[in-house]
C-alpha cells in the first residue's frame, strides 16, 4: 500500500510540474495573441486611413477631371500640376506620406510636365 501511495504522489508531482508548465504556455500564448490583437488593430486602423486617403484622392481627382460631371477639361496640364502641388503640400505638411514608387511617379510627371512646358514654348516661341 504504501507503494501504491509513493507511485501516486510521483504521479501527482509529475502532473503538477506539467501543470505548472502548461500554464507557462499558456501565458505566453495569450500574450502573444494580445500582441497580435493590437497590431490587427492599427492594420485596421491604416486600412481606414488610407481609404480615407484615397477617397479624398479620387473625390479632388473628380473635382478636377470632370468639372461639369460630364464634360472632361481640356488643360491636362493644368491638373496634374494642381494634383502635384496637392500632393506635395500635403507631402510637406505631413499629411500624406508617399512611397518611393509613388515619389519617383511624381517625380517623372513633374519632369514630363516641365518638359512638355518647354516644347510648348519652344513652339509658341517660333510662331512669333
Amino acid at each position: 500500500m504504501a507503494v501504491n501511495f509513493e507511485e501516486c504522489r510521483k504521479k501527482w508531482a509529475r502532473a503538477g510540474a506539467e501543470l505548472l508548465s502548461c500554464k507557462e504556455v499558456l501565458v505566453k500564448a495569450e500574450t502573444e495573441r494580445g500582441a497580435l490583437e493590437v497590431k490587427l488593430k492599427h492594420a485596421r486602423n491604416q486600412v481606414d486611413v488610407e481609404i480615407r486617403r484615397r477617397q479624398k484622392a479620387e473625390a479632388v481627382y473628380e473635382k478636377l477631371v470632370r468639372p461639369c460631371g460630364f464634360c472632361v477639361d481640356v488643360d491636362g496640364e493644368r491638373q496634374l500640376q494642381l494634383i502635384r502641388e496637392l500632393l506635395t503640400s500635403e507631402n510637406g505638411g505631413g499629411g500624406v506620406h508617399l512611397s518611393e514608387e509613388q515619389r519617383a511617379a511624381l517625380a517623372f510627371l513633374s519632369a514630363h510636365s516641365q518638359a512638355a512646358q518647354a516644347a510648348q514654348g519652344n513652339l509658341n516661341g517660333s510662331r512669333r
